[in-house]
């Protein structure tokens, strides 16, 4: 068995691959040259890297206008899920809100209160625009985000080094001042005769000095 040595690709790339050859199967039903000349454009974008995110809502938007109807349903299942994972469920609900086409029942043309079945497809349309509008920004605002994320983990992160440095220092003052206080009072000889004793060891040194600041608060 051997491992794949292609390099690894961007998302970007990788989604607009899909996204393109979902293209090349509705192309002969595009009607406007200029619309699919700035697709084909896309693939030399892909090239020299230029390709972003903003390319591929342009052809997701085609893509929406000349979406076989057969597919339109599915398609919008598919988004729908992909929004509220990507956006939560809060936000969700909010889309919800807005009443989009109801995707269980389709229309009945011989009951007049509901749309017709070309009046389903409009509406089935425009959700699909909306969800890649909302989908797409969210995309957009991703590298922003991350970034400020990171900022402010680096930030708490060196707030925690600053508090830390603070506590090991005041743990320090407590544990050898007294300590020095000692030496400073015995003489060398007999602190250390002490301390090897046992009698002035530093954790006794810490309790003390807590107890000592506890009965004083």
């Amino acid at each position: 068995m051997t491992l794949n040595n292609s390099p690894i690709q961007s998302p970007v790339f990788i989604a607009f691959d899909h996204l393109y050859s979902e293209y090349l199967t509705i192309r002969s039903s595009i009607t406007d040259a200029e619309v699919a000349a700035l697709i084909d454009g896309f693939k030399a974008k892909k090239t020299d890297s230029s390709l972003c995110w903003n390319d591929l809502y342009y052809l997701e938007l085609v893509l929406s206008e000349n979406q076989p109807v057969e597919k339109l349903r599915s398609k919008v299942i598919r988004l729908r899920f992909d929004y509220r994972s990507i956006a939560g469920q809060k936000e969700f609900d909010d889309y919800l809100a807005s009443k989009p086409p109801d995707l269980q029942s389709p229309p009945d043309p011989t009951d007049p209160p509901h749309p017709t079945q070309a009046q389903y497809e409009t509406l089935l349309r425009e959700d699909l625009k909306d969800l890649l509008g909302r989908i797409y920004l969210k995309y957009a605002i991703l590298p922003t985000r991350e970034e400020r994320l990171n900022k402010l983990t680096w930030f708490a992160a060196r707030l925690c080094a600053i508090f830390l440095g603070i506590l090991l220092t005041v743990i320090g003052i407590m544990f050898f001042a007294p300590l020095v206080n000692i030496i400073y009072s015995v003489g060398w000889e007999k602190a250390l005769i002490e301390i090897s004793k046992g009698e002035f060891s530093p954790t006794t040194i810490f309790v003390v000095v807590i107890g000592g600041a506890l009965e004083a608060v």
